[in-house]
């Protein structure tokens, strides 16, 4: 959350986000793995840890296009992964105070 939003929310500086990282399994729906943390590197890795010990053949990974997934899951996972991204622009800001979905503009996927 950015500095103009936490004050207009009236959010002490201790108070952050938290992020849920879940690894699903595609054909059970089953979850394999979860973490809920701030959203920074060393959050990613936990998670992808996490993920690495709950699996034990090839996985196929699908994210959203946050940039330390690029480097994180090729590193836990080696070669034992396909993974992607799928990367969303919008156009158009979102509200300074509250939550307004933006207009979809296109979508970009990185292998």
């Amino acid at each position: 959350m950015n500095e103009h939003n936490r004050v207009a929310l009236g959010r002490t500086p201790d108070i952050e986000d938290s992020w849920k990282f879940i690894g699903i399994e595609r054909t059970t729906k089953l979850v394999l793995a979860y973490h809920v943390s701030v959203r920074v590197n060393s959050s990613v890795q936990q998670f992808l840890q996490k993920l690495n010990n709950a699996t034990t053949s090839h996985v196929q990974i699908s994210t959203h296009g946050l940039g330390v997934y690029t480097h994180n899951v090729p590193f836990t996972f080696w070669s034992g992964c396909d993974f992607g991204q799928l990367i969303k622009n919008f156009q158009g800001g979102q509200s300074s105070v509250r939550y307004s979905q933006p207009t979809y503009f296109f979508c970009r996927e990185e292998c």
